[in-house]
């Protein structure tokens, strides 16, 4: 991580962002239909994320292979496994790649997020009794919330059983949870709120944002999910920082974000990479030894 919170901070707020949007738009179609028909909603999910990830994974393949000089450093067993849980979001892990160390560098660890998503995607068919009821998903976060703060003092190790229910509940209570807290909210309020499109609800949403920026407060506690959460809960209900929000520009970036985040680290380890022979990358402040 840079030295600087603020950069630091302008990674963390806008995927904790993406998480609450992604629980509170899922769990808006599944208030709706409890019972999902999981071909189609597999199908989907499969057909928006992967044409881009699949093409991401090529070039991925492509540098490795550059950096390898095409020459096979594991076995071939090996490289095929690695290569199809790479493809498969890193669901299975994101090990190194024919040897090349830090691979994950190559495309700036973005995938990461990717397979929190499917996570979240697959456990979703499970969680209707939940849904059919806004008070019920209390049951759930509540559940989500207490199982964190139990493993959290037996997280040793950044790998086992453990961490994993540590990761994987604390991303439902203080992640997807929140977007989740707000459907819910939404769908037994469902009266229009015009007043936080006035100056003051966006500036108490950029006041709360701003505030975990500064504060450096991260993921998984209270204080980021209820700041950021409040953030979220007026621009769910309206109000888009003065038209900024809904501008064709935002719009424009908006339906091209993920291509974006997907395939930018990719960008920038090409284009470092054909500079390298010309410019002393090894000598400038922070030196990207990896390309």
């Amino acid at each position: 991580a840079p030295a600087s919170i603020f950069y630091s901070q302008l990674a963390v707020v806008p995927v904790l962002m993406f998480f609450f949007l992604t629980g509170f738009l899922f769990w808006s179609k599944l208030q709706r239909r409890p019972r999902l028909d999981l071909r189609s909603y597999f199908g989907a999910r499969a057909r928006r994320l992967g044409p881009v990830y699949l093409f991401a994974m090529a070039w991925l393949f492509l540098l490795v292979a550059i950096r390898t000089d095409f020459t096979l450093h594991t076995s071939l067993w090996q490289l095929l496994a690695r290569g199809a849980s790479w493809a498969l979001f890193t669901t299975l892990g994101r090990s190194d790649l024919n040897g090349l160390p830090n691979t994950w560098q190559l495309i700036a660890g973005t995938p990461w997020t990717l397979a929190l998503e499917w996570g979240f995607y697959a456990l979703l068919p499970f969680l209707g009794w939940f849904a059919k009821r806004s008070h019920r998903c209390l049951y759930f976060l509540g559940s989500a919330a207490a199982v964190f703060f139990l493993a959290a003092p037996h997280v040793a190790t950044t790998s086992g059983p453990v961490y994993l229910v540590y990761r994987v509940s604390g991303h439902l209570a203080f992640s997807f949870g929140v977007g989740i807290a707000a459907a819910s909210l939404r769908s037994r309020w469902k009266v229009a709120l015009p007043t936080v499109e006035r100056p003051w609800g966006s500036a108490i949403a950029l006041l709360c944002i701003g505030t975990v920026i500064i504060r450096n407060l991260g993921f998984f506690t209270v204080a980021s999910s209820l700041l950021l959460g409040t953030a979220f809960l007026i621009f769910i209900y309206g109000n888009t920082l003065s038209g900024v929000l809904i501008s064709k520009p935002a719009m424009m970036l908006g339906k091209c974000s993920y291509s974006l985040y997907v395939c930018h680290g990719l960008v920038l380890t090409s284009i470092l990479a054909l500079l390298k022979p010309c410019i002393p990358l090894a000598q400038c402040p922070v030196a990207y030894t990896w390309i």
